[in-house]
């Protein structure tokens, strides 16, 4: 069992990377929502208008703090994140009374870490990566079924490779804050915000 992880220092805890790590290993354990790692990921398209949406953290290193997530190179999302690289995240889990903001800013994952996790993705999800151009206008659901059916017979018999159209996103945090429910609605917020390669840390007012 993970010891519960708290803000309630007298000492605020020096690097926010490692302690986003024992949030996200305390929300593993104890959630009881499925899907414990979604963050809303907040774009800005060329225009300067905001869109969110949830995606799944698939790997986070405690070390440099960089969340990485997947998604088609195609997408609304990923054409805001080419317009404005800089992007805003939040994690939320209810039960837990714990919220994370990370403002940073997004590059594209390496190509052997895409091939790497793609890998481990079940063949249906495989091929939907292959017959779904994600965000496009959709005439019918059975141009979708047919597009899948075709990468189905595409890939008869073998492994199924990753698109290039299709990879990952780390983003690298510039501050990241952290904030704890409590009774009355004393809450507790603390910020980090990278200062000349070092976490400079200050509480908030809940």
């Amino acid at each position: 069992m993970i010891d519960e992880p708290d803000l309630a220092f007298e000492v605020i805890p020096a690097d926010p990377c490692a302690l986003l790590g024992q949030w996200l290993d305390h929300a593993r354990e104890q959630s009881a929502q499925p899907n414990w790692n979604v963050i809303y990921l907040a774009t800005v398209d060329g225009h300067g208008r905001p869109s969110v949406r949830p995606v799944l953290q698939k790997y986070y290193d405690a070390t440099t703090g960089r969340i990485t997530f997947f998604t088609n190179y195609h997408s609304r999302k990923s054409h805001d994140i080419e317009a404005c690289p800089m992007v805003s995240a939040a994690m939320h889990w209810d039960h837990l009374e714990r919220v994370v903001r990370v403002d940073g800013t997004v590059e594209k994952a390496t190509e052997d870490v895409s091939d790497r996790y793609f890998a481990t993705r079940s063949r249906e999800s495989q091929l939907g990566a292959w017959a779904s151009e994600q965000s496009a206008d959709l005439p019918d659901w059975e141009t979708l079924l047919e597009r899948v059916f075709e990468a189905s017979a595409r890939f008869a018999g073998g492994p199924v490779p990753r698109p290039p159209h299709w990879g990952g996103y780390v983003l690298t945090p510039q501050s990241i804050e952290f904030w704890a429910g409590r009774e009355s609605r004393i809450h507790e917020r603390v910020l980090y915000v990278k200062d000349d390669g070092r976490w400079v840390s200050r509480r908030l007012y809940p």
